[in-house]
């Protein structure tokens, strides 16, 4: 796959861009073929100013199955995948994930799976579970291998694009930076498979969730030399100036409240003619909310105001409220729509060499009414919203640190 190379005047001009490929990186957007919602609304949510915003029954969950993001539940079901609970124990979790939020207090379902913890600590990466975390069984040695491998083919194809799109090549030797492993970090390991030198950074949401060190279990599992870090990649890091050939994200850029920040240090430890890769799901999508905000109708999160956003949350999932509300305010970017996002890289002093956004598939653009258009530009005035940041499923750029 070719990249859409850009001039300065084409930067936000790919509204219409679909790809349509099994390639990991030309980031087809996949709705579980499902349909977002049927029949009438099961409930509704008046806003501040009066208006009516309907909560339909299966909508939540028919675009992602939000309840896995809690640490408790994500446990039962890891537990029940490997056939490890009782019958009664299957009901209890079928209860408690309802059919669009959480119905059960965290303290009921932490009793619930504390005698399985208890009785298989060792399969278990802490026997605390954190509020908010998924994959919190050790991996095996064979899922280890296996997900490096498939990692470190799709670092290749990655590589062998960049290098299509840029003058100075990514070659054998080099030093990659990856922002982001607290999903284990097999990503930041395959990067050496591609003959790179590796190094991971993360901050965990600015705390916002729990260190589960899944990523030393990884490394116990698979010999590395790939060096883990503690940081915060919107402050200056310990990380030395102009030392990287590639900085690269996947699904993070939506998590850094501080943007600018960010791409200043990125700017700082890049080499000269070094680039930066980032894939990431914006905030104004469908799926934007990114399950904790991820409401029951169609661009819901982006039709309320701060305070509304907060109420509904308390009112309609009282039980996911007490974590997912810090979750929303500190560990996700609400403010950058795409040319925002490219004015920040210009700011920096990026030469943005690809940008492309991915439409979601026409039968889930026709959900995007022109009420709900006019809802959410009005909402958010202040963040230059268009059709584009609303049509997209999902963004790629490619950056580069100009020549001294």
């Amino acid at each position: 796959m070719a990249f859409a190379k850009v001039g300065k005047t084409q930067l936000i001009s790919f509204a219409k861009k679909q790809i349509i490929s099994k390639n990991p990186y030309s980031f087809e957007y996949e709705m579980n073929g499902k349909r977002l919602w049927e029949g009438e609304p099961e409930d509704s949510f008046i806003a501040e100013d009066g208006r009516e915003i309907p909560v339909y029954r299966d909508h939540r969950y028919n675009l992602k199955k939000c309840w896995s993001v809690y640490g408790p539940v994500a446990a039962l079901r890891e537990l029940i995948s490997k056939e490890l609970v009782s019958e009664s124990t299957k009901a209890f979790f079928k209860e408690c994930i309802g059919h669009r939020t959480i119905t059960k207090p965290f303290n009921e379902i932490r009793e619930e799976v504390k005698p399985y913890i208890e009785k298989h600590e060792d399969l278990f990466i802490s026997k605390n579970i954190p509020d908010i975390g998924k994959r919190l069984m050790k991996p095996t040695i064979t899922e280890t291998v296996s997900l490096i491998n498939r990692k470190g083919t799709e670092h290749q194809i990655l590589i062998e694009n960049i290098n299509r799109n840029v003058s100075k090549k990514i070659k054998s030797g080099d030093k990659v930076l990856e922002i982001g492993y607290t999903s284990g970090g097999e990503s930041v390991i395959a990067f050496e498979k591609c003959g790179l030198k590796a190094i991971g950074i993360d901050n965990y949401y600015h705390d916002a969730v729990e260190a589960t060190n899944r990523h030393e279990c990884v490394v116990q599992n698979y010999k590395n030399e790939a060096t883990f870090l503690r940081g915060d990649i919107t402050k200056e890091t310990e990380i030395e100036e102009s030392s990287l050939d590639l900085v690269y994200s996947l699904s993070v850029i939506e998590h850094i409240t501080d943007l600018e920040g960010a791409f200043r240090e990125m700017y700082r430890i890049l080499k000269p003619g070094a680039v930066m890769f980032h894939r990431y799901d914006p905030y104004f999508h469908i799926l934007g909310g990114h399950s904790h905000s991820t409401l029951d109708s169609p661009w819901a999160h982006l039709r309320l105001s701060e305070a509304d956003l907060e109420r509904y949350i308390k009112e309609l999932r009282p039980y996911e409220a007490p974590v997912t509300l810090p979750w929303i305010k500190n560990a996700l970017n609400r403010k950058h729509s795409q040319s925002n996002v490219l004015a920040l890289l210009s700011k920096a002093g990026f030469k943005v060499s690809m940008w492309q956004n991915v439409n979601m598939k026409p039968e889930n653009q026709q959900l995007l009414t022109n009420e709900i258009i006019t809802d959410c530009i009005r909402v958010n005035n202040d963040k230059a919203l268009t059709i584009s940041d609303l049509n997209s499923g999902a963004v790629a750029f490619l950056a580069e640190k100009p020549m001294a």
